[in-house]
């Protein structure tokens, strides 16, 4: 038989009572309260702190997996040993053995004191503190705090001035991650000069217990057990156990960070997250957070299943089933991030790419998988002005045009886990698909050959009037949604090609082509929700949709 964690008791927008049922979670928020709380640095709040550690690296089997592999930075530096206030050092791979924490952050704009060919030598002797961010400075203080020694940061840990040691070490950043005992992360710091702490937003975060408490006319019968009973202080200044997004999500070379690390403790506006394999809280909501009070609960679902599966800690088959989901949640959460060298783009994800590879035995081409490609090819973005009247200012990673790569804004897709977007079918059969990745990986060159059904359509500035307007003109437009990809002059001849059939919405996901600048071949310019099937295509094309085979670039 299950027994409940806790169990919520709502009493009004304001309050709710938490029945605890964990004897050693009462004994946590009874010592944290009494110690000293004035904000995310406090005793209080590490205290708490080193009890999702330790009930992670005790219980949590999922999350120990990584644990076992044997894999330590070429360089850390060393906090010190236990109880001395000593000025960090950098360490050699050869010359320590032990636990290392890895810290998550943004860089800022702010000059930050990198290791560099000049000052390692000096680096290995010692770091005064003053020389420091206040990151950096936070970081060590919680390291040591939370009972280890050595810290991986990757501006300290990386020659930056070397392209050589920048180029091996960026290719281990992923063990780096996934093998850290924990990893930090800065949550609501855009610059390093913030540091990691901040004061509490609210009086009040974490339960309160009452020793003797009962409701007005009614007995303590009606609670779920006789555990401790809390109340749990509801407001805009408490994020309920859900962390809210901030400046650290909104970075490229973050998601791999987040998805690789077993464990992560994030320091927010104004109260601590854990988020591990196994389980997500906060200090408002320490045992667990549920996925109800979750904005886009689909995402952090889909997050959480991938981490599962790279450690090997998720159910085969569930990971199967729905990876396609899984991944298409992956793409719209990483194209809505940005990188401060666009060049990096395939590089800043590869330790995820690698890490799925080897679970499905499946090839990535050009940032999709094989396996069900034509539904990943269902992309869309922001439509663009649809006059060519800006040219691009710096150096952009380009990709074939049917990846979702190729383009700069974020990417989204319908969400085929609602039950009305479950019968969108395919239409196509995928004949080849192939990838040339330049050493530079700054580029991917690509084919995708595809057998399907294709009409030409003459797309006109009218096409894209909101819905309303093209239903008084029906004879001679489709009332269906256009989005292009790049700037594109209009009125322009396309080709689509209908890539699948939604038999319950009555619509067409359609590819919009035009000729590539080799003969024969064409590119992708946009994506169609077409109203209507197959059959009535005829009424506003004046054709009918004709089997071809076609190759993208």
């Amino acid at each position: 038989m299950e027994i409940p964690l806790y169990t919520r008791h709502l009493l009004s927008a304001w309050v709710c009572l938490l029945t605890l049922h964990l004897v050693n979670w009462d004994r946590v928020l009874s010592e944290a309260s009494q110690l000293q709380d004035v904000g995310t640095g406090s005793p209080a709040a590490t205290r708490v702190a080193i009890h999702w550690l330790r009930n992670c690296i005790a219980g949590h089997w999922q999350c120990n997996i990584a644990m076992h592999r044997r894999f330590f930075p070429t360089r850390v530096l060393d906090t010190g040993p236990p109880g001395i206030l000593a000025e960090p050092v950098l360490l050699e791979a050869d010359s320590y053995r032990g636990p290392y924490v890895a810290l998550s952050h943004q860089w800022g704009t702010s000059t930050l004191p990198r290791t560099t060919l000049a000052n390692i030598k000096q680096r290995r002797q010692s770091i005064p503190l003053a020389e420091l961010t206040n990151t950096m400075r936070d970081a060590i203080s919680i390291v040591r705090n939370l009972g280890f020694r050595y810290i991986w940061l990757d501006v300290a840990c990386i020659i930056q001035d070397s392209k050589e040691d920048w180029l091996a070490e960026s290719s281990k950043m992923a063990d780096v991650y996934r093998s850290a005992i924990l990893t930090l992360a800065v949550a609501d710091a855009e610059d390093h000069s913030e540091g990691i702490f901040r004061p509490r937003e609210a009086h009040c975060v974490r339960p309160i217990r009452f020793e003797d408490f009962r409701m007005p006319r009614r007995e303590r019968s009606w609670f779920d057990g006789e555990g401790a009973l809390y109340i749990v202080p509801s407001s805009h200044q408490v994020a309920k156990g859900v962390r809210p997004r901030g400046p650290l999500d909104s970075r490229g070379w973050i998601l791999q960070e987040q998805l690789l690390s077993p464990r992560i403790l994030y320091y927010g506006k104004g109260e601590l997250f854990w988020d591990c394999i196994s389980t997500s809280a906060s200090e408002s909501s320490p045992v667990s957070a549920s996925l109800l009070d979750d904005e886009k609960s689909s995402e952090t679902w889909a997050m959480k299943l991938i981490r599962r599966a790279i450690v090997g800690g998720g159910d085969p088959g569930t990971v199967q089933r729905y990876m396609q989901n899984v991944w298409i949640e992956l793409i719209q959460n990483y194209s809505a991030r940005s990188l401060t060298r666009p060049l990096d783009k395939l590089v800043a994800m590869e330790g995820i790419l690698s890490a799925v590879e080897q679970i499905f035995g499946d090839a990535v081409v050009a940032g999709l998988w094989k396996d069900g490609l034509w539904r990943q090819l269902t992309w869309w973005t922001v439509s663009k002005e649809v006059t060519v009247d800006s040219q691009p200012t710096a150096a952009r990673f380009t990709a074939p045009s049917w990846s979702w790569l190729n383009v700069e804004t974020p990417v989204l897709y319908r969400n085929t886990l609602h039950p009305e977007y479950k019968e969108l079918a395919s239409v196509v059969q995928i004949r080849e698909v192939r990838e040339e990745v330049l050493s530079t990986k700054a580029e991917i060159r690509g084919r995708l050959t595809i057998s399907g059904l294709t009409f030409p359509y003459l797309l006109t500035s009218d096409d894209f009037r909101v819905k309303i307007w093209k239903q008084f003109h029906r004879k001679h437009l489709n009332c269906g949604q256009w989005w292009l990809d790049e700037p594109l002059e209009l009125p322009q001849k396309i080709e689509c090609l209908i890539l699948a059939e939604d038999a319950n919405l009555k619509m067409l996901v359609c590819l919009c082509l035009i000729p590539a600048q080799e003969e024969g071949v064409f590119k992708r310019i946009g994506l169609c929700h077409w109203e209507g099937m197959r059959h009535e295509v005829y009424r506003f094309a004046k054709i009918r949709p004709e089997e071809r085979l076609i190759t993208i670039v």
